[in-house]
């Protein structure tokens, strides 16, 4: 895993060295971002000692809609992420879950094309296979984000999108509790974080006249 995390470190910073050459251009218009990113980590502890934590990793696609509020971006996003947890190493099957997930995030640009901001998001959980015969609820929890990242131009109202995340789960409803055997069990869940490296594209949309 840490080989893939490091290919993904590379690879981005190849693709900032070609855009750092263009010139960021101030932003007039709303901008629709689509991205694909590397979760490298994705971690939920339990209170209980007896349980070990769950340590995913995985991939993540989102859509995302600013408004341009200069020199602020409102965006609003939905993201679909797919992560698999390998750290088990007695044998037993891979745990995998799918989220959905809606969010808000506003972010504040600088001239040169860097942008810092923080967000909220509902992490929905719509799909898992955690072993055979057991089962849990699909619940959401709501997440603090934080994000950096830099947008250069490529051509006009084209960007190239870098950006890297850190989550922090506020609730901890995901996996507190799961049933097995028809028996119900208290995973309680004590606390969740992710990080997130994504790249994408940016296109111009409507001026706002804001």
């Amino acid at each position: 895993m840490k080989v893939k995390f490091f290919a993904v470190l590379a690879a981005l910073l190849m693709a900032c060295a070609i855009a750092i050459p263009a010139s960021a251009q101030e932003l007039t218009n709303d901008v629709i971002f689509l991205r694909v990113g590397y979760i490298p980590t994705y971690v939920i502890t339990s209170e209980e000692s007896a349980y070990e934590d769950f340590e995913f990793a995985g991939f993540a696609a989102m859509g995302e809609y600013n408004l341009n509020l200069n020199p602020v971006l409102i965006g609003f996003g939905l993201e679909y992420q797919r992560v698999v947890d390998d750290a088990d190493e007695a044998g037993a099957d891979d745990s995998v879950a799918s989220f959905l997930i809606p969010q808000v995030t506003a972010k504040f640009m600088t001239a040169g094309g860097f942008y810092i901001g923080a967000g909220l998001a509902g992490k929905y959980l719509i799909g898992y296979d955690l072993g055979e015969g057991v089962d849990t609820d699909k619940t959401i929890d709501l997440w603090l984000n934080g994000v950096i990242g830099y947008m250069a131009t490529i051509s006009e109202g084209i960007y190239l999108d870098v950006s890297g995340r850190f989550g922090y789960n506020l609730t901890n409803s995901t996996f507190d509790e799961y049933e097995m055997g028809g028996t119900t069990y208290k995973w309680k869940a004590d606390s969740a974080y992710d990080i997130a490296i994504y790249v994408g594209i940016g296109f111009k949309s409507f001026a706002t006249g804001m």
